[in-house]
């Protein structure tokens, strides 16, 4: 079997890797092939992850902190600290179970290593070519990550308050080296801002929605409350969504931004780029009966589906600052209650306290809500309704 996956981006390496690294244990013979077109670059957004794929790494690739201080630079992500959000606590930390980490990196660098060592390892061929026509690819199926859609036509919207973001990088401070390993979501007047610490420099992004708050506007309160005073790296609008058919004519696939984009609250890009890997996985090695296409794109719906509801949810609390942003958000955020399987979630983290809700040996704590499980719900719920003491 040969496979083809188009794009070099996290969506694009990731399903290479995964496809190259997996079918070796299989006695059947795959050919993985990866294709990009070196005059389209990749958006640098993406930075940080969930647990999911340092361990993928070290499992297919052997990266460790020693390769990882040579080639990667990436930096330890102990959890997301959330600032402003609430009206009770000015931070409310999600942090991650201890022994546990995920990433900050540089997306580039990052997909030329996993290119790189999947070239050596695996034997994965790539090609620097412009792909036109699907037709004219010689494989039986194509994973395409070439990023986001011409337009979104064939696509059904994510619920979501923001559709803009402006991007940029500033040195990294004595107090960022001292708190490199979080993550920061830092809630604003217009909407939130990410705040990644690279091992070289800062990250951030400075989400908004331009019907409520002008390009000029957002700019302005960005640099000022984050003391930003070079150049933007990159600034867009975007929309969010999900395919309408993931999979088209049981052999063109669609993952990465060809597939869905929400906004970057808790990481979810990555995560679900791996997941969608593993259910494809199930169709096209195992064939399994209850992983075929039709079974597999209402799956993957789903999944997408719940990933914009618990976002949607962190809205729900408002913020510390009282703006028309936060009142469009808050209301839009009361449909996550429509969903049985968050309200039953949702329950069970109010009344289930915190030392049993950790304890991953009971059957209830496992049960997950796309990449989170009772543990994530009863944080957050506890973070926007309790005083804490930190």
């Amino acid at each position: 079997m040969k496979i083809t996956v188009l794009g070099k981006g996290n969506a694009g390496v990731l399903t290479a890797l995964h496809y190259a690294y997996y079918t070796k244990f299989r006695e059947e013979k795959y050919e993985i092939e990866l294709i990009y077109d070196s005059n389209i670059p990749t958006l640098t957004v993406g930075q940080a992850t969930t647990l999911e794929l340092p361990h993928f790494l070290w499992e297919a690739l052997g990266t460790d902190w020693n390769l990882n201080k040579k080639d990667l630079q990436a930096t330890q992500k102990n959890g997301i600290m959330y600032e402003n959000w609430g009206k009770i606590n000015d931070r409310v930390n999600h942090g991650f179970s201890f022994g546990t980490y995920a990433l900050h990196y540089d997306t580039q660098q990052v997909q030329q290593y996993i290119i790189d060592k999947s070239k050596g390892l695996f034997n994965v061929k790539i090609k620097d070519e412009n792909v036109i026509d699907y037709n004219k690819i010689d494989s039986d199926y194509i994973f395409d990550c070439r990023g986001w859609p011409k337009n979104t036509d064939n696509y059904e919207d994510l619920i979501n308050p923001l559709n803009a973001v402006i991007c940029a990088n500033k040195e990294l401070t004595d107090e960022d080296r001292n708190n490199i390993n979080w993550t920061r979501a830092v809630a604003t007047p217009d909407g939130w801002c990410f705040y990644i610490p690279l091992h070289n420099t800062v990250s951030l992004g400075y989400l908004y929605n331009s019907n409520i708050t002008s390009k000029e506007t957002a700019e302005s309160n960005f640099r000022k409350q984050f003391d930003v005073t070079g150049p933007i790296r990159e600034s867009f609008p975007f929309k969010q969504y999900i395919a309408k058919e993931p999979i088209i004519d049981d052999r063109i696939i669609l993952n990465g931004n060809s597939l869905f984009f929400l906004e970057p609250l808790e990481s979810t890009a990555v995560n679900t780029y791996i997941e969608w890997n593993r259910m494809t996985y199930d169709w096209l090695v195992y064939n399994r009966d209850d992983a075929q296409p039709e079974q597999l794109k209402h799956r993957i719906k789903s999944w997408t589906k719940n990933v914009q509801n618990f976002i949607l949810w962190h809205y729900n609390f408002g913020s510390k600052f009282d703006t028309p942003f936060w009142s469009y958000a808050k209301q839009l955020s009361e449909q996550v209650y429509n969903d049985e399987n968050m309200s039953y979630m949702l329950d069970y983290a109010k009344k289930t306290p915190d030392w049993k809700i950790r304890c991953q040996s009971l059957t209830d704590n496992r049960s997950g809500y796309a990449q989170w499980y009772p543990w994530s719900f009863k944080l957050w719920q506890d973070g926007m309704t309790t005083k804490n003491d930190h």
